[in-house]
């Protein structure tokens, strides 16, 4: 898996250029779906294994598709990063990482 966070980290690096604490954050909510995939489906798993496989499958729904909103969010905020106010970014951030973190896991 190829993570951001080490992409842009080395890429700012490579052209000597600072990158603002509200990339960095952003960066490093970029986890490859798959990531949140793999630790969904395990969540979901020890839900059928107390035997509940009805509450797993919805629970795995729910959390791919929190985890895929986010993941659409942070991509677009992402490209336009570099011209975005820290402030300002970490101020439309909060909700969403709220919203993430409220949502109820296992």
């Amino acid at each position: 898996m190829r993570f951001r966070r080490v992409e842009a980290a080395a890429a700012a690096q490579a052209m000597r250029a600072s990158v603002s604490r509200y990339e960095l954050t952003l960066n490093g909510l970029a986890q490859p779906f798959l990531f949140h995939v793999v630790f969904n489906l395990l969540a979901a798993a020890s839900l059928v294994m107390l035997g509940h496989p009805i509450v797993a499958a919805v629970a795995f729904v729910a959390y791919c598709t929190i985890d895929a909103v986010q993941r659409r969010f942070v991509e677009r905020w992402l490209a336009v990063a570099g011209q975005t106010d820290e402030a300002r970014g970490f101020r439309k951030l909060a909700p969403l990482c709220t919203a993430w973190a409220s949502a109820p896991r296992t």
